[in-house]
Order: structure tokens, then sequence, then C-alpha cells
């Protein structure tokens, strides 16, 4: 028996399932699961990510807008946390979704579908374009990787940090490291918000928002010194594949939001996090320096 399964549309929420995933199929014998990406949002994305998992394989993208049922189920697993699995929605086997219930789970392997394993090392496959796209691009210099963002949700932060904070944050690690490239990245619809900042920079900064594939995206990842900035699937992808990653959070989410999906032995070695509304740019900027001459000294 082979399950159908729903996850929501960001790299973020499929790695949330993946963790669980191998587990939840082989302690209910449903084989090889096949992996539909819920495109409620007209922003399909993530399909790429789940054809590099050994351990799935992918059905294609649905696209249904939040509506009716649909839309409460959603709610209750992506934002409140009533349940984590839905059977049966738009007739495939199940809806897997634990973001509500990580917005206040203290401990991701006790807290979440906690009657399965969770693999914290899982593989994501890596093809030669990725290999060749991530050398060759370090070959013009080592390299941050930089996400800012002001699509939905972080518009909170933006009420905390402005453009010019950003600007202030990029501008105190190009003090440290002038050596080191500083590379934007996002999805295409992150593309203005990254010209603004291109526009407001005083310093050398590079815009790769919008200008990648699937391949190039993980491989600027693997190749990068270091990651920093809004929480998205790419720091979190970036964490999950133990690159030096600083997390920039606020209030919008509480503070275990920003650690239980986060293995414990590389919280404060490859995963730093803090809170916005409690630190200044400059602050940040230097912890995130520190984070990189710690690992440099190791």
């Amino acid at each position: 028996m082979s399950a159908r399964i729903l996850v929501s549309p960001g790299i973020g929420d499929i790695h949330f399932v993946a963790l669980k995933l191998r587990s939840f199929c082989d302690k209910n014998g449903l084989g090889l699961p096949e992996i539909w990406v819920w495109n409620f949002d007209g922003r399909p994305r993530s399909l790429e990510f789940v054809e590099r998992l050994e351990f799935a394989v992918a059905g294609g993208y649905l696209d249904s807008p939040l509506t009716g049922y649909n839309k409460i189920v959603f709610r209750d697993c992506y934002l409140l946390g009533s349940k984590e699995i839905e059977p049966g929605l738009f007739d495939l086997d199940y809806f897997i979704c634990p973001n509500g219930r990580l917005r206040t789970a203290s401990d991701y392997e006790k807290d979440i579908m906690p009657e399965y394993d969770v693999d914290w090392h899982y593989e994501i496959k890596r093809t030669d374009r990725e290999i060749e796209f991530g050398e060759s691009f370090r070959k013009r210099g080592e390299y941050v990787l930089l996400y800012f963002s002001d699509n939905h949700m972080f518009k909170q932060w933006l009420r905390i940090w402005g453009i010019e904070s950003i600007i202030r944050f990029i501008r105190e690690i190009h003090r440290v490291y002038p050596e080191l490239r500083l590379i934007l990245t996002g999805s295409w619809w992150d593309r203005n918000f990254s010209d603004q900042l291109m526009a407001a920079a005083d310093f050398p900064l590079e815009n790769m928002v919008g200008q990648t594939d699937f391949d190039q995206f993980i491989g600027l990842i693997r190749y990068a010194r270091a990651f920093a900035g809004w929480c998205g699937g790419n720091t979190i992808i970036s964490t999950h594949l133990r690159k030096p990653t600083y997390v920039l959070w606020c209030d919008y989410f509480k503070d275990v939001f920003c650690i239980n999906w986060v293995p414990k032995d590389i919280r404060g070695e490859t995963y730093f996090w803090d809170k916005i509304e409690s630190i200044s740019p400059e602050q940040a900027a230097r912890k995130f320096v520190s984070a990189l001459e710690i690992r440099e000294e190791r």
C-alpha cells in the first residue's frame, strides 16, 4: 500500500513533516508515500524539494484555494494546532501539518505526533547540477546568504526592523568581514523588497532573489559560509544542513517555535537565534560574526 499524503506548500512546512514522515509510513504500513503539495496561494514552489527525499515520491500540486471545510481543517492544523493529521481531505489519504502544534510545543520529539520517531538527519539528495552551480558560485569568493522579505507575515518583522535596520545589520557584517560576498536570496515575490534593499545599500551587495531554480537554491546553501535572516524555508533548510545559521525572529511566534524543530545538539553550535525586539541590528550582526569566528576556531 502506498499512501497519498497532502502537505502545506512551503519548503519549511514540508520539512516539519519530513522529520517524522518515514516513521509515520513505516509504523502504519504505508509503503513509499506519494506527496501532494497543496497550492492554495498560487505560488507553487516546493515539489522539487519532495523529489529530493529518498523516502517519498512527488505526486504533484493540488490546486485548490482555502474555502469551506478545507479552510477549517487548514486553520485547525496550521494555526490552532488542535490536530496534526486529517484523513481523507480532497480524497487523499492524509493531510499532515504540524505547524500549529509547533507554535506552542516545547519539544518536537515528545509533543508533535509523539508516537512516531524523528529523523533529524534525513538526506536531501544532491544533483550534479547543484554541485556544479555551488562550486562555481563559491569560486568567485566566499559568501554569506541573507534572507529578508516583506511578504505576508513578515510585515510583523518590518514593524520592528524596517529597511534601515536591515541595512544596518548587513553593513555591520560587511564592516567586520569586508572580504565576504553578501548575497540576498528569496523567491520572485520577494524581488520588489530586495530591490529596495539594494537601493538603500552603501556597501557591496548582490541580489539573487528570484533568480535561482531549486538546484541553484540548494547549491547556494550548501556552499555558503553561513546564512542569516528571517525564518523561512531557506533558513530552515540551511539549519537542517548544519550550515551556520542565524535566524531573526519576532514576537509573532512564541520562543518555543524558535527552537523546538532544531536538534538540541546543534543549538548554539550551528544554529543561533534572537528576537529582534530585544537586539539592535549592530548587536545582532556582531553575534552572527562571533558565530562565524567560533566555527573558524573549531
